[in-house]
């Protein structure tokens, strides 16, 4: 099964995933593409390293040929051996005294994770390294597929660091257990530890999201889903089987469970610390039967559900109001919105008072609360016809209400609209400060008509 996209709620984009990514594939093709080979022979108690000209180029010391055609220093050729000496020879072949080992280059094995030493930069190196194409290609596409869910979680920075811990410690387990066993040859390389964890830690936040799936089962395939739970004990039940049949030696297999165990505690501890947020989804609710319970989004969204049948419920009490309704309970009804923080609220059901009795009148405290509201969220083009009827009816902060309605018009693109307000001012009774405060306003309005603003004229 290859998953292509998953339901998982995600909140970051996947900048690390596509990164780690575009990393294994330049490793692979600065060194896993061309690991280099280097020669060893071994002839006797001599031991000789050389670098060969081409792959297929392998000095193997002098043939059978070589030597009965050798010539002495006379010019005599060499008496061509008996079969005791042929056998001999033959036999110290077979011993192994004369040979040639081939082995991979410097650099790439000294990026991958060499068996029985101490190399701890290998420990993290070895996740960038694989050994051909249908390996890169393969774990690129499950690591896509984990990534974006582990990533899209808790971003960039926590990815990044919990997919270099979990490949730095499952290198630092394998390296250090071979040394203990005393296994020196062999090496590892390869993301698929790494990503195992990966699907470990998918398995601790999202249990119950599905992947998409394509699958293949012989001739026949098709798409399907299935949840991230059963996706990951498939995988992790398959690779346990598979050691299992293989005496549980070194294997893939094995590597890839390590990785799985490693990451798994790490996924459950950061649910249980509080450093993830998995809106009620992960495996802990997930086995209380409490899957989406805990979730913000959903509360979020009975709260504003709650919130706008109230609304409608008090829109529509103001609306068949009868006349003879007393007018203080009607306008506490605009107090306790604005107590909430709901001035959108509060500037309807005034309206709607309003046009069942054309006494009610603005209240100072309460235009001047849902003004403040409209300039806050940005919504200048509500506040700027509330500016104007607060200007009109009070005294108190008019000059300030003056100033900001000039600066809405003025982010409007609207510079001759400013000046014209101003030459209806009084500036006679305004003070310094307030003088002070209006010179930039002008000054700015005239900069913007001799630059050549085209004001658009909307009201």
């Amino acid at each position: 099964m290859i998953p292509i996209s998953t339901d998982a709620p995600l909140y970051h984009y996947p900048i690390a995933t596509v990164s780690v990514m575009v990393l294994n594939v330049l490793m692979f093709l600065a060194v896993g593409l061309n690991p280099g080979v280097e020669e060893i022979e071994i002839d006797g108690s001599r031991t000789q390293v050389s670098e060969p000209s081409g792959p297929d180029e392998i000095d193997r010391g002098k043939g059978w040929d070589q030597v009965l055609k050798e010539e002495e220093p006379n010019g005599n050729e060499v008496n061509e051996p008996g079969f005791d000496q042929f056998e001999e020879e033959w036999a110290r072949e077979q011993a192994g005294q004369n040979r040639v080992r081939r082995q991979t280059g410097f650099l790439h094995r000294n990026l991958c994770l060499e068996f029985g030493t101490f190399k701890p930069w290998q420990w993290v190196t070895n996740n960038f390294m694989h050994d051909g194409w249908i390996h890169l290609i393969g774990n690129l596409v499950f690591l896509w597929a984990f990534g974006i869910v582990v990533e899209g979680k808790v971003g960039w920075l926590v990815f990044s660091a919990i997919y270099l811990a979990v490949g730095a410690i499952y290198g630092f387990i394998l390296q250090m257990g071979t040394v203990i066993v005393g296994m020196d040859e062999g090496m590892a390389l390869g993301a698929s530890a790494a990503i195992f964890g990966l699907l470990a830690i998918c398995v601790a936040w999202a249990p119950a999201n599905e992947f998409e799936t394509i699958w293949f089962f012989g001739f026949y395939g098709g798409l399907t889903e299935i949840s991230i739970l059963t996706f990951g004990a498939f995988f992790f039940v398959k690779e346990f089987v598979f050691l299992g049949l293989q005496g549980f030696r070194m294997s893939s297999e094995l590597l890839h469970i390590m990785g799985f165990l490693i990451a798994l505690p790490v996924g459950l501890w950061m649910v249980k610390a509080g450093h993830v947020n998995c809106e009620g989804w992960d495996v802990f609710s997930y086995l209380q039967g409490r899957t989406g319970q805990d979730s913000k989004i959903l509360k979020q969204t009975e709260r504003i559900k709650k919130e706008k049948r109230k609304r409608q419920k008090e829109e529509s009490q103001a609306m068949t109001a009868p006349s003879q309704q007393n007018l203080t309970q009607l306008q506490s009804q605009v107090a306790e919105a604005l107590d909430r923080g709901e001035f959108e609220l509060a500037h309807r059901l005034h309206l709607r008072i309003a046009s069942n009795n054309s006494s009610i009148q603005w209240q100072q405290s309460e235009l001047h609360r849902i003004i403040s509201g409209y300039l806050k969220a940005k919504r200048y083009t509500e506040a700027s016809s509330l500016i104007q009827t607060y200007v009109e009816m009070f005294e108190q902060d008019r000059f300030a209400m003056q100033v900001a309605l000039m600066r809405i018009w003025l982010g409007e693109q609207k510079p001759r609209k400013v000046l014209k307000y101003v030459k209806g001012m009084n500036v006679a009774f305004l003070g310094p400060e307030q003088t002070a405060k209006l010179k930039p306003i002008v000054e700015h309005a005239k900069k913007m008509i001799e630059a050549g603003v085209i004001e658009i004229q909307n009201d």
